[in-house]
């Protein structure tokens, strides 16, 4: 209730600074060049309707209830698929992590997939499965496939009715993945999303892009839980109804993009599939999955153009069929719809907006750039601060996405064709034209 009550003020007051913004530009736009005017009236729209998809979330989110986990005796089978690429030893940490939770071993089966690694990893895939003879299935791709093969080939052994899928480089917390499988009591529901939590904080990116996350996770996937439309089912920690993704299996690993292999943007288009067949896809705050992210500005770059050129891909498909029946979970997937491509396209307004005052009127572009953090900051600011402490961490990662990664999302429109993975290993070097192996993450 305190919480409740606290989300609640931050809300009030971010409600009272939007407004005197919105105020205080509508009041100066008769001082101004006509040009200017009609600009800063398209940007008072833009901000309107960003403003009313905050509230959207945020009233929304107060509604989510986490599931209410099963007893062992409830609890059905279910089979974990692993995916390896150049891991070395944290596979084995990851199955250790799962194998050490508080599911029956009796009903846990792991199925650990080295897709065709350069280094170690299979060596340690081997010495998992040898320390848990009964549970661990070790599995070789003689050469890389790509993550969707991999789990293809998870999906296609797997014996259970649910499947949980689980990345190589995370630690899954003790009641995840009891969390996870409680949800599959409700028969609509064909996938649960797991929470994604940054482990490397102690580094300074990871820490402000730990605002993302939660921002990502506390408010908009909970906020979607509610409809039961939840976007993306994140590959580090999530769990599906198999007969719910089998009629589709075939079709989503062989899928293509601009006649290319899609590489990216597996998760989404899982959660996708599930939603066009009439499944519900919710989120599952419990269920915690820590996970590493890149440390270097370069790596980051590169992990944040790959989602969002895997999102723009799945936002595309998703408009391909969500008109065809009107539903009230349809209508707020459309509205999460509309505001994401409104998303990418106040992006590339922002771009131009920011070199053309740069060089027409550089007193105007310091109001410009700093109301461009307050509003885009206030609500991630509240999140956070409510789920973490610390506000001041959402301002400084508006700041430095501001000025540091302000270009991704329309360089991403312009390379969206491009399907390469990008933080690891020689793919990772071929776009960068050096020959290191940077085994970055991924999330």
């Amino acid at each position: 209730m305190n919480k409740t009550i606290k989300g609640l003020t931050y809300l009030l007051v971010f409600i009272a600074v939007m407004n005197l913004m919105l105020c205080a530009t509508a009041n100066s736009l008769l001082a101004i060049p006509r040009v200017w005017s009609v600009g800063a009236v398209f940007a008072c729209v833009l901000v309107s309707l960003n403003l009313i998809y905050y509230l959207f979330l945020m009233i929304s989110a107060l509604f989510y209830r986490p599931g209410v986990p099963l007893a062992d005796a409830e609890l059905p089978e279910i089979t974990v698929i692993v995916p390896a690429y150049n891991e070395g030893r944290d596979v084995a940490k990851t199955i250790d992590s799962l194998m050490n939770g508080d599911f029956p071993k009796s009903k846990l089966h792991i199925i650990a997939i080295d897709d065709g690694s350069a280094d170690d990893t299979w060596a340690w895939i081997k010495l998992a499965a040898n320390k848990y003879r009964n549970n661990v299935i070790p599995v070789k791709h003689p050469e890389n496939r790509g993550k969707r093969q991999a789990l293809h080939t998870g999906f296609g052994m797997a014996k259970t009715e649910v499947v949980v899928t689980a990345d190589s480089d995370s630690i899954v917390t003790a009641g995840a993945l009891r969390a996870l499988v409680s949800h599959f009591r409700d028969a609509k529901t064909g996938g649960v999303a797991g929470n994604l939590r940054v482990a490397n904080l102690n580094d300074t990116l990871p820490q402000l892009l730990d605002v993302n996350f939660v921002f990502a996770f506390d408010l908009i996937r909970s906020s979607q839980s509610v409809f039961r439309c939840v976007f993306c089912t994140p590959g580090a920690l999530s769990a599906y109804r198999r007969s719910a993704i089998m009629p589709f299996i075939d079709q989503w690993a062989d899928e293509t993009f601009a006649g290319a292999p899609a590489g990216i943007g597996e998760d989404r288009a899982l959660a996708s599939g599930l939603l066009k067949s009439g499944y519900n896809v919710v989120f599952e705050r419990q269920a915690v999955s820590y996970t590493k992210i890149p440390a270097d500005y370069r790596n980051v770059c590169r992990m944040f153009l790959r989602w969002s050129r895997g999102d723009l891909r799945e936002t595309m498909k998703m408009y391909g069929y969500v008109f065809d029946r009107l539903t009230f979970q349809r209508a707020v997937m459309i509205f999460n719809m509309l505001m994401q491509s409104i998303w990418v396209f106040s992006a590339f307004l922002w771009v131009a907006g920011f070199l053309l005052m740069a060089v027409v009127n550089p007193v105007l572009l310091t109001g410009f750039f700093n109301a461009s953090i307050l509003i885009w900051a206030s609500v991630p600011a509240i999140v956070y601060a409510l789920r973490r402490g610390g506000a001041i961490w959402a301002f400084s990662y508006a700041i430095f996405y501001m000025t540091f990664m302000f270009w991704l999302v329309p360089y991403s429109v312009l390379t969206i064709g491009n399907s390469k993975w990008l933080t690891r290993g020689m793919e990772a070097d071929d776009e960068a034209g050096v020959r290191t192996a940077d085994g970055v993450a991924r999330s």
